[in-house]
């Protein structure tokens, strides 16, 4: 026969002296979700980044204006760069269907081998500006700027 010892009452692990220690958790994690009801929508943003210094603005301005010397110096010395697209413009900034479907001639009767919504800028630039070389390059001059601007803004890291 074993005997069996009476445990001391400080001594004893039960479930009660662990559940107040999972439930604080639990209450803190509540408490952290509510705290998150948003009072307006710049709330919602998990890191706000630091506003910019006068350091990064010039940085991006110096950058933007580097980007946009190699993208307009010497814009139409390749005359139309490419004859077939350039025409597919043309076209599209004469009629509006062959615009919509990207033809290669006014009368719809060919159509080239991209999506016609890459010819739609050029083609509204042509029917803005004419048609000329500068008219056909400069909106994928003025992309690249701004695609310059917008690798800038998502590359942008907080100060250490």
């Amino acid at each position: 026969m074993t005997r069996t010892r009476p445990v001391p009452a400080e001594a004893a692990v039960t479930t009660a002296s662990i559940m107040p220690a999972a439930t604080t958790i639990a209450r803190a994690r509540l408490h952290r979700v509510s705290r998150r009801v948003p009072d307006d929508a710049s709330d919602l943003l998990l890191y706000r980044m630091p506003r910019r210094t006068l350091r990064d603005r010039l940085f991006l301005i110096l950058l933007l204006a580097a980007s946009a010397v190699v993208f307009l110096v010497n814009l139409t010395v390749s005359g139309y760069a490419n004859e077939f697209y350039s025409a597919a413009a043309q076209a599209g900034s004469m009629d509006w269907t062959a615009f919509l479907f990207g033809s290669l001639d006014p009368g719809n009767a060919i159509t080239v081998d991209k999506p016609p919504a890459s010819i739609w800028i050029m083609a509204l630039s042509v029917r803005l500006l004419g048609l000329s070389s500068l008219s056909i390059l400069l909106p994928q001059a003025l992309m690249g700027i701004a695609t310059t601007c917008l690798v800038s803004a998502i590359n942008r890291r907080p100060p250490r």
